[in-house]
């Protein structure tokens, strides 16, 4: 074998290599996409459950200060 015949496999490896880790990348990529969306929906919905607690406990109190208020 001469030298630019190893040359040449041990750059075809690299790039097969490099091939490999793109694909597992944007696989990976994808699911971090994926997951990073349900993430985000899923804080939108415990913010809205607060928005929601909060509300009714402002009522809550507001109710109970004029209660008072009449005693």
């Amino acid at each position: 074998m001469t030298t630019e015949y190893l040359e040449l496999d041990k750059l075809e490896r690299q790039i097969d290599e490099l091939l490999r880790n793109n694909q597992r990348l944007r696989h990976e990529n994808e699911g971090l996409r994926s997951q990073n969306k349900a993430l985000q929906q899923q804080y939108l919905t415990i913010k809205e459950g607060n928005q929601e607690a909060r509300q009714k406990v402002t009522a809550m109190i507001q109710r109970l200060q004029k209660l008072e208020e009449s005693v």
